[in-house]
C-alpha cells in the first residue's frame, strides 16, 4: 500500500515537472509559434535541455545552424554537459565530441560556420553507434545517394535514414552540401 502511495506521489510530481517544463518551453522564445511544423520539436528538446535560445528571448528558427551549436546539440542529447568553455563557450562540448570520435574525418575546422547536411549525419551516426544503436544498413528511397553523395557520406546516410531520424526533402533528395536552420536541427 505504501509502495503504491509512493508511486502515484512520484507520478503526481513528474507529471507536474514536465507541465512546468512545457509552459516554460513555450514562454522561453520569443519567435516560435505555436502550430509552427518545428514548434513540438523545440518543444521537446527544450524540455529535455537539448536546445536553448538567446539570451533576448528570442530561438531564431530560421537562421543557419553552426557547428558549435549542432556539436552541442548532439553532446546534450549523449547526456553529456560540460558547460561552457572560458575562452570559447563551445570548446568543452568540442572537446567532448573529438574524444568520443565524433568528428572524426570531418572536414570543417572552424565551428563557428555552418556544416553541410553530409557531416551532420556523419556525426549523428557515430553518436548513434556511441548508444550502441544496432541499426541495418540498407538501400533508401533518396534519389540523390549513389553518383552524387560523395562515398564517404553514403554510409552514415543509410544508417541515419534507416534509423528514421532523416527521410530527405519532398523531391526525395538528401543534399548532403545544403546546410540547415536551426528549426530543422530540432527535427533531426
Amino acid at each position: 500500500m505504501l509502495k503504491k502511495v509512493i508511486s502515484n506521489i512520484i507520478l503526481i510530481a513528474l507529471s507536474s515537472l514536465m507541465i512546468m517544463a512545457q509552459v516554460k518551453a513555450e514562454e522561453n522564445f520569443t519567435d516560435i509559434e505555436e502550430g509552427s511544423w518545428y514548434c513540438e520539436y523545440v518543444k521537446d528538446l527544450t524540455e529535455s535541455g537539448v536546445i536553448s535560445g538567446f539570451p533576448d528571448g528570442s530561438f531564431r528558427p530560421y537562421d543557419t545552424l553552426n557547428g558549435d551549436q549542432f556539436i552541442k546539440m548532439v553532446v546534450t542529447a549523449l547526456g553529456e554537459n560540460p558547460g561552457n568553455g572560458t575562452n570559447y563557450w563551445a570548446d568543452t562540448y568540442i572537446k567532448y565530441a573529438e574524444q568520443k570520435g565524433l568528428l572524426e574525418n570531418i572536414e570543417k575546422i572552424n565551428y563557428k560556420n555552418p556544416l553541410p547536411r553530409g557531416e551532420i549525419v556523419c556525426i549523428i551516426s557515430k553518436a548513434l553507434d556511441i548508444l550502441n544503436e544496432n541499426i541495418e544498413i540498407k538501400a533508401c528511397g533518396l534519389y540523390d545517394i549513389y553518383g552524387y553523395t560523395p562515398a564517404n557520406y553514403v554510409p552514415h546516410v543509410l544508417k541515419v535514414y534507416n534509423a528514421g531520424i532523416i527521410t530527405g526533402y519532398p523531391d526525395r533528395t538528401f543534399r548532403y552540401e545544403k546546410y540547415i536552420n536551426r528549426a530543422e536541427a530540432c527535427a533531426v
